[in-house]
């Protein structure tokens, strides 16, 4: 099992991300117009979660507030 650190302080919650998780956008913050985006953590840093966006044009990770994503349950 891989290591992963949880995200505390945000409305109470404890958010656990790990490298290869997949999230979806929360609708927070700057992805407040972007509906429901899909991608995969490819590394944490604090607070921030990096994520690789699917079915987009770009080949880098996006920094991200721990708050603008959700892990994403939908395939689960």
């Amino acid at each position: 099992m891989g290591k992963s650190k949880a995200i505390r302080g945000i409305k109470g919650v404890s958010l656990t991300f790990k490298k290869g998780d997949r999230v979806i956008t929360t609708g927070l913050k700057k992805t407040k117009l972007w509906g429901d985006v899909v991608g995969k953590v490819t590394k944490r840093r604090g607070n921030k979660v990096f994520v690789q966006w699917e079915g987009t044009s770009f080949p880098i990770e996006e920094e991200m507030d721990a708050d603008e994503v959700k892990l994403d349950i939908s395939n689960q």
